[in-house]
């Protein structure tokens, strides 16, 4: 058995749940960046006025709802 002292057991109690909260917290993070990602893979920004709207995935584009800008298929960047 490993010999701990009174004092340094809460100590590691403490250490450990932070590492397990920040692990959670992490792996969130990763997760939501996965479905805002997903999310924006549907979208088309105008490069006009910067609006978003949804993509058809056939053939060509529709002109930009808000300003009739014709688009080219390009990722949306993200501010």
């Amino acid at each position: 058995m490993i010999p701990v002292s009174l004092e340094t057991l809460p100590l590691a109690y403490v250490a450990i749940c932070a590492g397990i909260i920040a692990l959670a917290w992490g792996i969130s993070a990763i997760r939501a960046r996965k479905v805002r990602r997903a999310e924006l893979s549907d979208l088309i920004q105008c490069a006009a006025c910067g609006t978003l709207y949804p993509d058809p995935k056939s053939g060509e584009l529709p002109p930009c709802p808000c300003c009739q800008h014709r688009n080219e298929r390009a990722p949306v960047r993200m501010f």
